[in-house]
């Protein structure tokens, strides 16, 4: 009798949240909810760029390894711009699949550039077909011949890549000179990169 008279009040005692404090458990849960969704999509935003931007470099910096292998092995070499050289391999050279004649040139606008590498030599100006061996070049100007006195010419390449050129304090810049092996010792000074 007695557990009963127990029960029977503890069932009439029990009281449940107001209102109130419902919301107020609701409201700093949405708070802390919300805090940790921002965190998340900036953590998400930030690790795509630090992607985007770690591709962009590797891709830049195989595309030089690819041109180093064409231009060790090149016996000639043309630079029609300074956003186009077009090297001639020997049939024998390990990079010469497809062709004898290719040409590495820049293709884009604005501030977005892609470098590409095309098997024979395109029309004049253009720069189409082939594949793209970098992207996100800020300039298409990105070769330059090293003509010194008594040494062998070498092509000097320079390529600023970014995702985003608003904030020239992240781009990454690659320069390389690149020494033609098979050319013949310069006589005379001419230009440097």
């Amino acid at each position: 009798m007695r557990l009963a008279r127990h029960v029977q009040r503890l069932r009439r005692e029990e009281s449940g949240f107001s209102l109130i404090e419902m919301l107020a458990a609701m409201a700093i849960l949405l708070t802390i909810v919300g805090t940790l969704t921002t965190l998340m999509v900036s953590a998400t935003s930030s690790e795509v760029d630090l992607t985007m931007r770690v591709r962009a470099q590797q891709e830049a910096r195989l595309a030089v390894e690819a041109m180093r292998r064409d231009v060790h092995c090149a016996s000639a070499i043309t630079v029609t711009s300074f956003a186009s050289v077009t090297l001639t391999l020997p049939a024998g050279c390990p990079s010469a699949i497809g062709g004898t004649t290719f040409t590495w040139c820049t293709s884009g606008s604005g501030s977005r550039f892609a470098l590409r590498r095309i098997v024979g030599a395109p029309l004049p100006g253009t720069c189409t077909g082939g594949r793209v061996a970098a992207d996100y070049l800020t300039t298409a100007n990105v070769f330059a011949m090293d003509q010194d006195m008594g040494k062998l010419n070498k092509l000097c390449v320079d390529f600023p890549v970014d995702l985003d050129v608003a904030d020239a304090r992240r781009t990454y810049r690659l320069r390389d000179q690149l020494v033609l092996r098979n050319s013949t010792r310069n006589t005379a000074d001419g230009t440097s990169c």
